[in-house]
């Protein structure tokens, strides 16, 4: 119970201090990373895995739980903070642990990062409510330059919101 205080205290900072990227109030819940992270869960093969926008992690929580030994997952993160935390999750928590290996955690913009192969499940976290339209424009272009061709985008967007 601590980690996940200390996760909402993260997000509430972050929230406050830098909004537009942040773009929630809390971290999101169980039932939204069930619903992302849906592909994962009925797929036959290994997969390789990227999330964008992990935040503090609460996605990331639902995806280390349904990985496999020859899964790779990425995570692209902007929020220095959230880099930190998530580092941290990573040799310090069980579940985060035993997938350390199979994890690279890049610290940027998704518009910089660049792979060696396509991703099989792209994951976004990015609150695209509060980007202007071109910009949001530019982030599914490399989302679509970066997913398999018969890869699955997870996304979501709140609704009646304009940043």
């Amino acid at each position: 119970m601590p980690s996940l205080l200390k996760e909402y205290a993260e997000f509430l900072r972050q929230f406050r201090a830098r909004y537009e990227t942040t773009g929630a109030i809390l971290p999101s819940s169980r039932f939204l990373a069930h619903a992302l992270t849906r592909p994962l869960a009925t797929r036959t093969r290994a997969v390789r895995i990227l999330e964008v926008g992990p935040g503090t992690g609460p996605v990331t929580r639902r995806i280390v739980r349904l990985m496999r030994p020859q899964d790779r997952l990425d995570l692209v993160e902007l929020n220095d903070q959230f880099v930190a935390l998530l580092r941290d999750r990573l040799t310090s928590e069980p579940e985060f642990r035993a997938v350390a290996e199979q994890t690279r955690l890049h610290h940027g913009p998704i518009q910089e990062f660049q792979t060696d192969a396509p991703y099989d499940v792209i994951i976004s976290g990015l609150p695209l409510n509060n980007f202007s339209p071109e910009q949001v424009e530019e982030i599914f272009g490399c989302f679509f330059r970066l997913l398999a061709s018969e890869g699955v985008l997870s996304y979501f967007e709140y609704m009646f919101l304009r940043g």
